[in-house]
């Protein structure tokens, strides 16, 4: 597989090379490349695995709406049932983004690092143990909030 990624890199590459040596002035050559990495984004878009998910109804009702069934409270098992529906459906909204080297150095540290620094709070406790026993990122939590606030923005 990964022989086959290389031709097709290399494919891609030289035809990009002979398409940047035909463009006439610097806003061909800047999408040139706008190109290529909407090529490359799209590739491995497709490349991750996709879940399928079941599309949650969560929008609220104003209360002159609502009926009885509404106001009964939902088992704890169809909760962790959506739940599970909404990060599955998070996940696969989440896009790879590439990062400068120097200022993922610049912005991300070691846990050694993180705990010799003494102006950083420790916040780890039982919330992030949950989130690491569940397999729940913060860009899945951040993927979920965005659709309440979709559908917030709906209602209002």
């Amino acid at each position: 597989m990964l022989d086959e990624l290389h031709e097709a890199y290399d494919e891609m590459n030289t035809k990009m090379s002979e398409r940047m040596e035909e463009a006439t002035n610097g806003h061909d050559k800047l999408m040139l490349v706008n190109e290529m990495l909407e090529g490359m984004l799209q590739h491995v878009q497709a490349a991750m695995p996709k879940e399928e998910f079941r599309n949650i109804d969560n929008t609220p009702k104003h209360l002159l709406h609502m009926t009885e069934e509404d106001l009964i409270p939902k088992s704890p098992a169809v909760l962790r049932d959506e739940l599970t529906e909404l990060i599955k459906e998070a996940k696969s909204k989440i896009k790879p983004v590439m990062m400068d080297p120097s200022l993922r150095d610049c912005l991300l540290m070691t846990d050694e690092e993180a705990k010799a620094n003494k102006d950083l709070i420790n916040t780890d406790g039982r919330q992030h143990a949950l989130l690491i026993a569940e397999n729940i990122s913060l860009e899945v939590l951040r993927k979920i909030q965005d659709k309440k606030l979709e559908i917030d923005l709906e209602y209002e």
